[in-house]
Parts: C-alpha cells; sequence; structure tokens
C-alpha cells in the first residue's frame, strides 16, 4: 500500500492512512485505531439510568467518544464507509476512497478522495510546484461533540512544498444525527459538493488577477476582523513580509495573495506542536473557528472586489 506524500501528510492531522481498495472496512478502520462501533447508552448512577442523555463509547474499549442527548442518532462508521465507497463508484466524476483517519482517536471520523489527480500517490512531485491546487473531497462525521456531519471540499494551495488550506464548506443542509441517514442521501450531498469545485477554480482565476493596493488590503482585513486585534496584526504581518510563495506574481499585490495570507493564518498561525493540539487546530478547519474564518472572508473578498461576477 502506497505511503502519504508529504503534502497530503501535512494537510491531514493526526492519524490518516491511504486505503487500499481491495481492503474491508474492518482493516480499513483498523489502520487508524477506529475498528468499533458506536454504542449509545444511557448514564447511570447508584443503579438508576437516565434515559434522556447518551453515552457514546467505544465498543472495543469502552472509551467515551461524548455526550449527548437522546435524539441524536448513531451513524456507525463501517456505514459511512459503505455510503462512500458506494458514491465513488457511481459519481459523475472519476474518484476513490483515498484514505480515511481520525485527529482525535476516533471522537472525530474522516474520509477523502483526491479529485483530478488519480489514486493516491500524489500525481504532482516534492518540488516548486507553483500555484497549484490539490483538491480533496472529505466527509468527517463527529462523535465526539455536537457537529453534524459534513462534506467538505479542502483546497491545498501547494506552494514550494508548503501546504496551505482553505476550507469550502458545501452551500447545503448539512447531515444530521436527529434521522437515520440512507446512502441516496449521502450521495446527493456529495454530488453537490462535486459541482463546487469549478466555482472555486473559477474564483482562484479571477483573484489572481485582482489588483489589490497594501493600503486597500489593510483596510479589509482591519474591516473584517477588527480594527486594534491581534488577529489583524498577524494577519498584517503574513501578507507584507511572510506569505508563503510571495515570490510568485499570482500572490503579489492581488485578491488572491490577501487570501491566502488568511490561509495561511488559519491553517498554520498558533496551532501548537503537539499531535493533540495539531488535531484540535485541524478539528477547527473542517468544523469551528478556522474554517469559519476562511469561508467568510472569502464571501467578504468576492463581494469587496466583485469576484462573483461572471466576466
Amino acid at each position: 500500500m502506497q505511503a502519504l506524500d508529504r503534502q497530503t501528510r501535512k494537510l491531514f492531522k493526526g492519524t490518516a492512512q491511504p486505503v487500499n481498495p481491495l481492503s474491508s472496512n474492518a482493516e480499513i478502520l483498523e489502520s487508524i485505531g477506529c475498528n468499533f462501533h458506536v454504542k449509545s447508552v444511557p448514564p447511570q448512577y447508584e443503579g438508576r439510568s437516565y434515559d434522556a442523555a447518551r453515552l457514546w463509547l467505544r465498543s472495543d474499549n469502552h472509551d467515551m467518544l461524548g455526550a449527548f442527548g437522546n435524539r441524536r442518532q448513531v451513524i456507525q462508521p463501517t456505514d459511512f464507509l459503505d455510503y462512500f465507497r458506494t458514491f465513488t463508484q457511481n459519481a459523475s466524476r472519476q474518484i476513490n476512497l483515498d484514505l480515511v483517519g481520525t485527529p482525535d482517536k476516533g471522537r472525530t471520523f474522516y474520509m477523502a478522495s483526491r479529485l483530478g489527480g488519480g489514486n493516491l500517490p500524489s500525481h504532482h512531485s516534492d518540488r516548486a510546484v507553483g500555484d497549484r491546487t490539490d483538491t480533496w473531497l472529505l466527509v468527517a462525521d463527529y462523535y465526539g461533540h455536537s457537529a453534524a456531519p459534513k462534506a467538505t471540499l479542502l483546497f491545498n494551495e501547494l506552494v514550494c512544498t508548503n501546504g496551505m488550506v482553505r476550507n469550502v464548506h458545501t452551500k447545503l443542509a448539512s447531515l444530521t444525527h436527529l434521522r437515520k441517514l440512507g446512502e441516496g442521501e449521502v450521495s446527493r450531498v456529495l454530488e453537490a459538493a462535486l459541482s463546487e469545485v469549478d466555482d472555486y477554480q473559477r474564483l482562484k482565476v479571477r483573484a489572481q488577477n485582482t489588483r489589490v493596493t497594501m493600503d486597500s488590503a489593510r483596510k479589509a482585513l482591519r474591516d473584517f476582523f477588527g480594527e486594534e486585534s491581534r488577529k489583524t496584526a498577524d494577519l498584517e504581518r503574513i501578507y507584507e513580509q511572510d506569505l508563503i510563495g510571495s515570490h510568485l506574481a499570482e500572490r503579489q499585490g492581488t485578491a488572491w495573495g490577501l487570501l491566502n495570507a488568511v490561509t495561511q493564518y488559519t491553517s498554520h498561525s498558533r496551532a501548537g506542536n503537539t499531535p493533540e493540539a495539531q488535531g484540535r487546530a485541524f478539528r477547527s478547519q473542517l468544523s469551528g473557528a478556522r474554517g469559519r474564518d476562511t469561508t467568510r472572508f472569502a464571501e467578504y473578498l468576492e463581494g469587496l472586489y466583485r469576484l462573483a461576477e461572471v466576466r
């Protein structure tokens, strides 16, 4: 089985492993230490059961994943794998289940498919790659906190072997844990996510061709993130001095360079060096503040510089 290339390893924090298409679901889950079923049980105290709540436990070691109300339905990891594998076999584009992973010992579980580049290993080499993008379709489910499962597009900008991440969440109702999901329902969400890939590429080209003065860039950052915030100061420093890939013409004085200052911050800044801290940062990119900051700032720039207009 192929190992993950360097850019992919930098993108997917925690335990991530490539998928052998001939492997069983149990073997795939075992590769990331997640070959378990989620058991939903009521908490108990002194012989009394509290049925209005549920503890979600791993079936293999009985470690607690999370605590929820009794309406939340479990989507088992093996069922999600089946849904995703069936989708890849019938999708409008040629894709595969390329990797699975968890950043936090099973509390968050994700599956991912690289779009446009075939199976692992990567379709690019570890050298200066210009302003190129690896695009991933990812489905994440959350057993450790109250987030709905969702399909996400990850755009990993490859600049001189430094990966930068931009998360674009599908503009769809999220999948849900409040009722049982069928294979067809998951497939519709994933198919809709694929349709957004071309939108991102068009946005990228327009942003690369939109000139931005330094004063305009500073004003955009201060208007969006706050005039006096520490984050704004960090973003200004990144854009003016420390932007990865600043040697590329597409990032010099453009809306694309400004957007990538923000993605660089949300991908790398204050993430910590321990596996646990890296896992929290990656989870935040998928369903927390880091991902929201990137998505909202991209939408802000689209309106500010009229990037969404058809040209």
